[in-house]
């Protein structure tokens, strides 16, 4: 099968640049594997455990050490080539950062390869290494998944425990890597690794009804994750927990008994809109979380009403086609009777619905 990618990014504006690597023709690659920066490289999994890797292979990041004739080491690879050192570990996932690769095996264990700046390859020192090499101080725990950063790790074991090593705020706190104590009480379900932050979800051990939660189920919560949507690193994580608070909000809507205000409502939906439009990579799940938010905060006929009298007013309503459907959908459902609506209409004397 042969295996398509496409590459974007082109002065900050989103383009496609697509083509074909003809050498996958005898396995499907199951998972793909983007580094960043100037020195690029990337790692191919297919279906049989088989993992490829092309692009930059400085600090021998791609997990082949390649002499030339000269004998100098061979820096960038233009045609994909087998990791073969991992055939026999049953690969499951692959990982990459800037001038590093990870790989988690069906066994839940981690190898990892390629500069050891920051520590952030987890062998406890700071030497290149050029083919894949088994976490010593990993290999007694069973992991699930792993997240790069810039110049850290954060590895989630299936016990649900958090590690974290590398470099944090110019300081090297984690030579080795170690447990993340801070969130003891949470079995840790996912993590995200960003350039400055971090986030990590899970269930609580305390909370008897097994619900999953991130920060407190508040309005403020809905702020917090507004800002974190607006970066680019932590756009796939964050509408994961914003369906997640939509879901548990709409459950206990009647006990909180508060709101988020109305310019968060609106900015959500134009963020929303334009991740949509913009990010065919969570496209899907963009659209699903622009529909569970409406329905959790659009509840009212006054609420549908005024956000369409909203939209309708807007000279770029085209981007906002999604909302506008969904609306529809609503006051042509059985959620509001006729009479309802009707008299809505009729008491608000609403100027621009009128006209329609």
């Amino acid at each position: 099968m042969n295996l398509t990618i496409s590459f974007c990014c082109l002065g900050g504006r989103l383009c496609q640049i697509t083509f074909l690597i003809y050498c996958f023709t005898e396995h499907k690659a199951i998972e793909v594997a983007l580094g960043s920066g100037d020195h690029a490289h990337a790692l191919v999994l297919t279906e049989f455990g088989y993992i490829y890797g092309f692009g930059c292979n400085l600090n021998g990041k791609l997990g082949v050490p390649l002499i030339s004739v000269s004998g100098s080491p061979i820096l960038t690879v233009k045609t994909p080539i087998l990791v073969s050192t991992l055939v026999s570990a049953q690969p499951k996932h692959v990982y990459v950062g800037e001038e590093c690769s990870f790989v988690l095996t069906q066994a839940g264990q981690i190898y990892s390869w390629g500069s050891g700046h920051n520590y952030i390859h987890g062998h406890s020192h700071l030497n290149s290494l050029t083919v894949p090499t088994l976490v010593a101080d990993l290999k007694d725990n069973k992991f699930k998944h792993i997240s790069v950063g810039q110049n850290h790790c954060l590895a989630v074991t299936q016990d649900g425990h958090l590690y974290t090593w590398g470099q944090c705020h110019d300081k090297y706190d984690d030579f080795s890597p170690r447990r993340f104590y801070s969130v003891s009480n949470m079995k840790v379900d996912h993590c995200v690794a960003g350039i400055d932050c971090n986030f990590a979800w899970g269930i609580h051990k305390d909370n008897v009804q097994d619900e999953s939660f991130v920060l407190e189920l508040s309005a403020q919560t809905f702020q917090n994750l507004y800002e974190f949507l607006k970066r680019r690193e932590f756009v796939g994580a964050t509408l994961s927990l914003l369906q997640l608070h939509c879901y548990l909000w709409y459950k206990r809507r009647h006990s909180l008994r508060q709101d988020i205000d109305k310019e968060l409502k609106s900015n959500y939906i134009s963020l929303l809109c334009t991740l949509i439009r913009q990010n065919n990579i969570h496209r899907e799940q963009g659209v699903q979380s622009l529909k569970l938010f409406l329905g959790t905060f659009i509840i009212t006929l006054e609420d549908n009403i005024n956000l369409l009298n909203e939209l309708l007013e807007k000279e770029d309503i085209s981007n906002y086609w999604l909302v506008i459907n969904n609306i529809l959908a609503t006051l042509l459902s059985k959620r509001f009777s006729q009479n309802e609506i009707r008299g809505y209409f009729e008491y608000s004397k609403n100027p621009v619905l009128l006209s329609i």
